[in-house]
């Protein structure tokens, strides 16, 4: 069984990699928005 000190420190990671995942996601779909702007012209 994890401390509550590991748990917290685990879900804070997770938490982390979960909003770089979220900017990266968005960065990609601007990416693709723009080029599909591009496209259409």
């Amino acid at each position: 069984m994890m401390t509550r000190d590991a748990l917290r420190a685990a879900l804070a990671r997770m938490e982390q990699a979960l909003a770089e995942t979220r900017r990266n996601l968005g960065l990609a779909e601007d990416a693709l928005r723009r080029r599909a702007e591009t496209e259409a012209i």
